[in-house]
């Protein structure tokens, strides 16, 4: 009987601690309880030991069985330091006498060993999905915050559920997977961007590729495109990154983007505006290339871009500057040359025109001698300016016209002209004959002197100033005629003197007039064209050779410069070839010889 009341004690202490060893398998195994030195030994005594052995062992491989999101990782955004994020957790090998009273699950994140205090885990909010007969799976909110950059934190968690208290291990990162691809691929055509009228366009789009994993925070990280000249750029400042077209600038920024996906987006152009509120140039043409980030990974993907801006107002202006330059070309090889052939034409008009107000003046100049008016001379004289005059001559159609004459008849001109000119130069080379005969008369005049001295003089002068009138009327237009008709005259006075007959001197040549306004007039617009060559010159070589070229100073570059100002255009040239006495040269006029009155 005391055997079997021991026997019983063994059984009852044996199911007590298969229960104690189901409820906390994470204790071990129980301390066998101390026997009865008295007890005898037996084979009943050594079969208890067995069968908590076979219990407790069955026991630990129905243990439950926790995991936590996958395969124990939780990701936040790549370079996010706080996130919020759905975590899926699953406990196996559950019994009802395990879960026995219990709804809900408790899950306390525990502090990382060896990591930054300041980053915290909170799981909240179980959500309970398909319970089983053995299992359950929750959906926690797991809250992290301060998790530091590029880090990745192997942490912990106590997990209380009913009977079942467990410790769960995981690891928080917000690194990049490994795995993570992108790409970022550019139409392979110029960027062109349009101002204004009619309508704007600033966009360019670019297309945006994701492997298996999302892309976070893709955004413009670099941009630098400068035009030819290096002078100017469109910076990163401004450009943004929209996702269409036409969207407002609210919708620009920075994206994500799901994992295997295309996504177009638009790189815009701003506009660009001063302090002021006002817009600033951005039109020509730029080349460089635009880079993009994401957290994903460090690496930037970057795109070449050309870019050619241009706007209504640009190519107005351009327009407006072809015309200023064509009629800057006319004025400078059209009208400058029509204007120097007629200022050429008119020199040796000018010169003839001189020498008859020479005479003119000389007989206006000469003593005052009673009954003798010397007008016929001076009538002539005044004829022969008349002819010369400029308005004569244009309705002869003898003088260059202002603007070129598209039927080319200058040579036909400049013929008619020295023809013209050869006649009148033989009238007034006639009368210059007249006048010199006529000095000597007015040297000996000297009051009160006899009558017959007197009337000598006045006979003479009477008789010249006839010889102008035959000049004047087309009697005498050969100037040998002329010198000889003067020199019977004078041969006469000095018969009626009584004294030897004089030479009659033999005219001076001309000493020739200075003719300042046509002079001024012709190096005036000398001046002038070469001012607007020179200034054009200067301006196109300084864009082409040294705004142009970012790395100026090299001993060619400065040899270029030196060369570019021996390569003006030929209108130079063809300028020099209408300076001063070119017209009168060609033309072969002989002008008359005269000598202001002394």
């Amino acid at each position: 009987m005391q055997l079997s009341i021991l026997t019983l004690q063994r059984l009852i202490w044996a199911t007590s601690f298969a229960v104690a060893v189901g409820l906390f398998p994470q204790q071990g195994q129980a301390t066998p309880p101390k026997t009865d030195p008295a007890t005898p030994t037996t084979s009943e005594k050594s079969t208890p030991p067995k069968t908590v052995q076979a219990t407790a062992a069955k026991q630990e491989t129905t243990s439950p069985k926790l995991s936590l999101g996958e395969d124990g990782t939780i990701r936040i955004p790549v370079g996010f330091t706080n996130g919020e994020v759905k975590v899926m957790m699953k406990a196996e090998n559950l019994t009802d006498a395990l879960m026995a009273g219990v709804a809900n699950p408790l899950l306390k994140g525990l502090p990382g060993a060896g990591f930054a205090s300041s980053t915290e885990v909170e799981f909240k909010n179980p959500e309970a999905i398909g319970p089983g007969t053995a299992s359950r799976v929750w959906l926690w909110t797991m809250v992290i915050s301060n998790l530091p950059p590029n880090s990745s934190q192997k942490r912990s968690a106590h997990f209380s559920f009913g009977k079942v208290e467990q410790l769960i291990e995981y690891t928080v990162t917000n690194l990049s997977p490994a795995a993570f691809t992108w790409s970022v691929a550019a139409p392979g055509v110029p960027w062109l961007a349009w101002f204004g009228y009619p309508e704007t366009q600033r966009t360019f789009p670019v297309v945006v590729t994701t492997g298996d994993y999302p892309a976070s925070d893709l955004r413009l990280a670099q941009a630098i495109l400068r035009d030819g000249s290096g002078a100017l750029q469109i910076a990163l400042e401004d450009i943004e990154l929209c996702e269409s077209a036409t969207a407002p600038s609210p919708s620009c920024g920075s994206f994500s983007i799901n994992a295997r996906t295309n996504r177009t987006f638009y790189v815009r152009l701003k506009d660009k505006k001063d302090k002021n509120g006002q817009s600033i140039w951005q039109d020509g043409k730029y080349a460089g290339s635009l880079s993009f980030a994401v957290n994903e990974r460090p690496e930037l993907q970057t795109v070449n871009v050309t870019l050619q801006a241009s706007s209504f107002a640009a190519k107005g202006i351009g327009a407006l500057l072809v015309v200023i330059g064509i009629v800057l070309a006319w004025m400078t090889g059209v009208w400058a040359r029509a204007r120097l052939l007629r200022l050429e034409a008119r020199r040796p008009v000018l010169l003839l025109r001189d020498s008859v107000e020479t005479l003119i003046e000389e007989i206006n100049h000469a003593p005052e001698i009673p009954d003798v008016s010397l007008e016929h001379t001076k009538t002539a004289l005044t004829k022969i300016r008349e002819a010369l005059e400029t308005e004569v001559l244009d309705s002869l159609n003898l003088l260059p016209p202002k603007l070129p004459d598209p039927r080319g008849d200058s040579a036909d001109r400049s013929a008619k002209l020295k023809d013209y000119l050869d006649k009148e130069s033989q009238l007034v080379g006639c009368l210059t004959f007249v006048c010199e005969g006529m000095r000597r008369p007015w040297r000996e005049w000297k009051p009160p002197e006899s009558d017959s001295i007197q009337g000598s003089i006045k006979t003479a002068l009477k008789s010249l100033d006839d010889v102008g009138r035959k000049v004047g009327d087309g009697e005498i237009t050969d100037p040998k005629v002329a010198k000889q008709e003067v020199q019977k005259v004078l041969y006469t006075f000095d018969t009626a003197r009584g004294r030897p007959v004089e030479r009659v001197e033999k005219p001076n040549e001309i000493e020739e007039p200075t003719l300042l306004q046509v002079e001024w007039q012709i190096a005036r617009l000398f001046q002038l064209q070469w001012l607007v060559w020179g200034i054009i010159t200067f301006i196109v070589g300084v864009a082409v050779l040294i705004v142009k070229d970012p790395g100026f100073g090299t001993m060619l570059d400065l040899v270029f410069c030196l060369l570019w100002g021996f390569g003006l255009p030929t209108g130079i040239d063809r300028l020099q070839k209408l300076g001063p006495g070119d017209i009168a040269t060609t033309m072969n006029i002989n002008l008359p010889l005269t000598k202001k009155n002394p």
